[in-house]
Parts: structure tokens; sequence; C-alpha cells
């Protein structure tokens, strides 16, 4: 959500928003991974929270835009 704020109101070159894309992506996909490496989390877990934030994030935005 916080990347998307970003990229929403302000405004950066095409490279730049790749960029910004790209780490987020990195970083969301590191953690999730450090939580089955570290053995806190089984696979369905992670695959959950994926889903359940996903969908949190698309009713965030959708709410964002509408209010906005």
């Amino acid at each position: 959500l916080i990347t998307y704020l970003t990229l929403r109101f302000e405004i950066f070159s095409l490279k730049r928003k790749w960029l910004i894309i790209s780490g987020s992506a990195l970083l969301i996909i590191l953690i999730a991974f450090s939580r089955l490496y570290l053995g806190v989390h089984f696979l369905s877990d992670v695959i959950g929270g994926f889903l359940l934030g996903g969908a949190w994030l698309v009713t965030a935005i959708f709410l964002i835009d509408f209010l906005y």
C-alpha cells in the first residue's frame, strides 16, 4: 500500500517507478521466504497471507480511489 500511495501521489520517472516496484516486490518475497526458511510458518500460512493481504490491498486501493 505504501508503494501504491508513493507512486500514486508523487511524480517519478518510469525507471524510478520500476525500481520502487521491484524493490517492494523483492522485499515481500524475501520476507515470505524467510518465514518458511526459519520454520516459523507453513507454506499454506504464507500463501494465505498473500491472499488475505492481496484482498486487503485491493480493497484499500479501491476505497482510496473512490474517496479521493
